[in-house]
């Protein structure tokens, strides 16, 4: 069973936090995914929202909001966040962090797995000329870390076919959060066969069943599962065959699987 935090622990840490990673990393977390974005100056974040409000984020003075996209990694990395828990996981830590670069990331993470989510603002979703500009950041970055990621992932596919072009060796895996007429994957397919490097999907627990996981094995796609935060769902998907399940609290799944050996 392969089990992965997601935004580092959230459960325990503020989400996207190096202190949260570092928690995973400590639980026994096979890999940790966090969310990139990238901003105007073409550096990479780790922040979820493509949009920041004052409140949970504590913005420079007489700021109400930031948009990632529109501002600098200077700026962002200034933004301090975790004073309070998020009214989800009460039982959050209280812990004062700042946004980090995807840089100090991956040195904190001292060569762990990362997965990488890589986020789009929905301004930016169908701009072609910036989606190619993120991809070259990304592969950049990487390049000049000689960092590669364990995992990139998206629920924009036009960005991965353009990651795939420019590095045939990253494993792509695609998000789905919505329903999928599985009888018509024609399209996705198509792009699967010629492209080695795309690995597979990454799909909302509550839509994958049997046939789903029947057609990706056809397929010879990889399937994950997310977010998965109870021992219910974790079994349900165990017993489909879905052995790879991404958790707020990854201690839960790890303790359980620990019981069972």
């Amino acid at each position: 069973m392969i089990t992965q935090g997601h935004r580092g622990c959230r459960a325990e840490f503020p989400e996207n936090s190096i202190e949260g990673v570092k928690r995973a990393i400590a639980l026994g977390a096979f890999a940790v995914e966090v969310d990139i974005q990238l901003t105007q100056d073409q550096e990479l974040v780790v922040v979820h929202d493509s949009e920041l409000f004052e409140g949970y984020y504590r913005l420079p003075a007489e700021r109400q909001s930031l948009r990632v996209w529109e501002s600098t990694l200077s700026t962002l990395t200034q933004v301090e966040f975790g004073h309070e828990p998020l009214a989800k996981f009460p039982e959050q830590e209280v812990a004062v962090c700042h946004i980090p670069s995807l840089q100090d990331l991956i040195d904190a993470s001292a060569g762990h797995r990362l997965n990488l989510e890589l986020k789009v603002p929905f301004e930016k979703n169908e701009d072609q000329s910036w989606l190619r500009g993120y991809a070259e950041v990304i592969s950049g970055l990487l390049a000049k870390q000689n960092y590669h990621p364990w995992r990139i992932k998206s629920f924009n596919l036009s960005l991965l076919e353009k990651l795939a072009k420019i590095d045939h060796s990253y494993p792509l895996h695609y998000l789905i959060e919505a329903p999928l007429n599985i009888d018509s994957w024609t399209n996705f397919a198509d792009f699967v066969r010629p492209n080695p490097e795309f690995r597979g999907l990454s799909v909302r627990h509550d839509l994958i069943d049997q046939r789903m996981v029947e057609r990706c094995l056809a397929l010879q796609i990889h399937l994950s599962a997310w977010t998965v935060n109870d021992l219910a769902t974790a079994e349900r998907l165990k017993a489909l065959g879905v052995i790879d399940l991404v958790s707020d609290d990854p201690g839960l799944l790890l303790n359980q699987q620990e019981k069972h050996g």
